[in-house]
């Protein structure tokens, strides 16, 4: 059965908080990459190029490599760590690729790292794809415009408790993002080509302290969730990723019929039979 496969998958990214913040440890899991019978016979290697971004410039670039025989890499994971810089963010790019074709979708179960600081534990920070879903991109031509709301906004400003957005533009274009809260209150944040922007979410408050915000912008922006001090950003207490589609399923089934018929597409697909 004939299938289109390509050598790589779509990159991914992760931001990277000042140095004072704490360092990143990721941990890629490579082993995934090879469980399906279309790449079970891959010799080669497998690369993760790293490059590190920011205020539009390219600051670190590595590859690492891994050898594969027969679909079965030398070690089951990658694991490193990044160093945020003095001053100020960037973001941190990582790029699978092969030898030869391999892979059948852009998109995998995403991957988690951790800010681990001294003294205040780590924070756990889900990856993010640079490339968005085809239902996304789907939603774009339709509308016109990348849209998505989040209701889960709030700010306690007696005891600094702050609520951010955190934007990352990985693409060669300058974003104009509008946000508006369910108060009407709206502002205009301008999110530089590869480059972040951590914008505090209080002038869309007023004088609540909950509020729904939506977001549109001409092209998908990577957006975050930053729960921190209000006074201080880079120490965050969570990082939720909001992006509404991601790699692994979304849907599960609610019967024993769709339990059985998600069980064999499973199976099926792992054999190399379907893609679905």
């Amino acid at each position: 059965m004939s299938r289109n496969l390509a050598n790589s998958i779509a990159p991914f990214i992760y931001p990277l908080f000042p140095k004072k913040s704490g360092i990143l440890h990721y941990v890629i899991d490579i082993k995934k990459f090879f469980q399906y019978s279309f790449a079970k016979g891959y010799c080669g290697k497998i690369y993760m190029q790293i490059t590190i971004w920011k205020q539009g410039r390219i600051t670190g670039d590595e590859v690492v490599q891994v050898e594969v025989k027969n679909g079965v890499p030398a070690q089951d994971r990658i694991v490193g760590e990044c160093v945020g810089f003095e001053e100020g963010m960037g973001y941190v790019e990582m790029h699978i690729s092969t030898d030869s074709p391999v892979f059948d979708r852009p998109l995998f179960e995403n991957n988690l790292a951790a800010l681990v600081r001294d003294e205040y534990g780590a924070v756990m920070i889900t990856d993010t794809p640079k490339f968005a879903d085809t239902r996304i991109i789907e939603q774009i031509k339709e509308v016109g415009s990348y849209c998505m709301a989040h209701t889960g906004i709030s700010i306690d400003q007696e005891k600094g408790y702050g609520d951010f957005f955190l934007m990352i533009n990985p693409y060669d274009q300058d974003l104009i993002v509008n946000l508006k809260s369910n108060h009407g209150l709206q502002k205009k944040v301008k999110v530089r080509s590869h480059d972040i922007n951590i914008f505090n979410l209080q002038p869309l408050l007023g004088n609540d302290r909950w509020a729904a915000v939506s977001l549109t912008a001409k092209q998908r922006v990577l957006l975050y969730d930053l729960k921190a001090q209000s006074e201080d950003p880079y120490f965050p207490a969570s990082l939720d990723h909001l992006d509404p589609f991601r790699g692994e399923q979304s849907l599960k089934p609610s019967s024993f019929m769709n339990w059985a018929k998600y069980k064999l597409k499973a199976a099926t697909r792992k054999v190399g039979i379907t893609r679905l």
